[in-house]
C-alpha cells in the first residue's frame, strides 16, 4: 500500500487504531529499525507523521536541522503495554504533505536499503534540501545555450585582443552582444542539428547606419555530457587569460552567474559543431524600421521574426576576416 493510500485509510478509520501501538498508525512495508516496523501515524490536525523506532541510547542523539519540519522524540504504550521510543517527524506546512510524503519515501528506502533511522533521516534532508536549492536556482537551457555562445566568442576574441572584455555589451543591457571599435557582432546560437533559423528580437537588432559594420555570428552547438564543456570550465578558462578577472566577474553576474550557483548553468555541457559569420549590409535579408516607410501597422509595436541564415550566403565572411576587424 502507498503513504497516501495509508493515510487516507487512517483518516477514514481514525478508530481502526493498530493493534501496536495506542495511535492511528500503520507499518511501512518490510521497513525495520531495531527489528521494530518503522510507522505512518496521524498526528494533531490529521497531519502525517514518520515514527522510527529509536534505542534509549539513541534518544541523546542530536536530531538535523530542517526549517519545514518538527521533530522529536516520543514514546507510545502499545496494547501489550510495552512502551515504544520513536523519533517522531512531521510537516510544518499541511499545504506540503505530497512533498512530505515524498521525504518519508526516501527515508524508508534508505533504510531498507541498511541506513540506520538517524542516518536515513539526515541524508534524506541533505538531497531534499539540495533538490530545493538547485530548483531555485534553476536555469533555462536557452539562456545557458545563449552564454555559451558568448563565452565562445569571447574566448575566440581574446586571441586577437587582449581587452575583448571591454567590449562585451550584451550583458549591460546594449543592443549590440559585442561592440567593438571596427565592428559590432550579434551572437546567435542554436542547438538544433538542421538548419540555420535564428531568431531576431527586435527591429534594431540588425539595424545599421553608415558608420557601423555589424557581424552575425551563429554557433551550432551539441548537447555532449561525456566530453563537452561547461559554462564554468569555459568562465575559468577565460579568467586565466585576463589580467584582472574584476569586470568579466561583474558582466556575468548582470547575467545571472556567479560561483554560488555554477551547478545550475552547469547542467548541460555542450561541443562546437559549427562556427560561420555573416556581415549584415545592404541586401542581407531582415526586417528593419525602414521596411515599413508608413511606419508599423496600428497595434504593432514590437516585432519578433525568424531569419534563415542559409539564404545569407552571399553575406558570409571568414573568420580571419572578422578577426582583424576585432583587432582594430
Amino acid at each position: 500500500m502507498s503513504l497516501e493510500s495509508s493515510i487516507r485509510s487512517l483518516r477514514e478509520d481514525r478508530a481502526g487504531y493498530s493493534s501496536e501501538l495506542r495511535v492511528p498508525s500503520s507499518p511501512v512495508g518490510s521497513t525495520f529499525v531495531h527489528g521494530t516496523e518503522v510507522r505512518v501515524a496521524l498526528g494533531g490536525h490529521d497531519r502525517p507523521m514518520l515514527l522510527l523506532p529509536v534505542s534509549s541510547e539513541e534518544l541523546r542523539k542530536k536530531l538535523p536541522e530542517a526549517e519545514g519540519l518538527v521533530m522529536e522524540y516520543a514514546q507510545y504504550k502499545g496494547t501489550s503495554s510495552a512502551t515504544g521510543f520513536f523519533l517522531q517527524v512531521s510537516s510544518r506546512d499541511k499545504q506540503l504533505e505530497s512533498v512530505f510524503l515524498d521525504l518519508v519515501e526516501n527515508i524508508c528506502g534508505r533504510i531498507r536499503n541498511g541506513e540506520g533511522g538517524h542516518s536515513a533521516l539526515a541524508e534524506a534532508i541533505d538531497e531534499f534540501r539540495n533538490l530545493l536549492t538547485r530548483s531555485r536556482h534553476a536555469v533555462e537551457k536557452s539562456r545557458i545555450l545563449g552564454l555559451m555562445g558568448e563565452l565562445i566568442f569571447l574566448s575566440k576574441a581574446l586571441d586577437c585582443n587582449s581587452e575583448s572584455v571591454d567590449f562585451w555589451t550584451g550583458p549591460t543591457g546594449a543592443r549590440r552582444d559585442f561592440l567593438f571599435p571596427q565592428a559590432a557582432v550579434e551572437i546567435k546560437t542554436t542547438q538544433q542539428s538542421m538548419g540555420r533559423n535564428v531568431t531576431i528580437h527586435s527591429l534594431a537588432q540588425l539595424a545599421t547606419d553608415d558608420a557601423e559594420s555589424l557581424f552575425v555570428m551563429f554557433y551550432r552547438l551539441e548537447e555532449d555530457p561525456g566530453k563537452g564543456t561547461s559554462v564554468s570550465e569555459l568562465v575559468q578558462a577565460i579568467k586565466l587569460r585576463l589580467d584582472s578577472v574584476d569586470d568579466f566577474e561583474e558582466k556575468l553576474e548582470l547575467i545571472g552567474y556567479s560561483a554560488a550557483c555554477a551547478d545550475a548553468w552547469d547542467a548541460f555541457r555542450w561541443t562546437l559543431l559549427e562556427a560561420q559569420s555573416y556581415q549584415v549590409c545592404d541586401g542581407f535579408p531582415r526586417v528593419i524600421v525602414t521596411s515599413f516607410p508608413d511606419g508599423l501597422p496600428l497595434g504593432v509595436s514590437q516585432v519578433n521574426y525568424q531569419l534563415d541564415l542559409d539564404q545569407a550566403k552571399e553575406y558570409r565572411v571568414s573568420t580571419g576576416s572578422l578577426s582583424e576587424r576585432l583587432s582594430s
